[in-house]
């Protein structure tokens, strides 16, 4: 009986740990995904400020 009491503990914690890995695994892909989409930011707003100066020394080159 105490073999079996035993047996079904470290399964419950096995789950237990397991369980809290998968939390710990969700918070992460949550934090990638912040960054992931921060860092799109920055690539686009970054694209659109070297277009627009591109346009602007294009334009002042032209009228020189």
């Amino acid at each position: 009986m105490s073999s079996l009491k035993f047996i079904s503990q470290r399964i419950a914690g096995a789950k237990s740990g397991w369980f809290a890995l998968c939390r710990r695994l969700h918070w992460l892909r949550m934090q990638l995904q912040q960054c992931c989409a921060a860092f799109s930011l920055i690539i686009r707003e970054s694209s659109i400020y070297i277009t627009k100066t591109n346009k602007l020394l294009q334009e002042e080159a032209q009228s020189s």
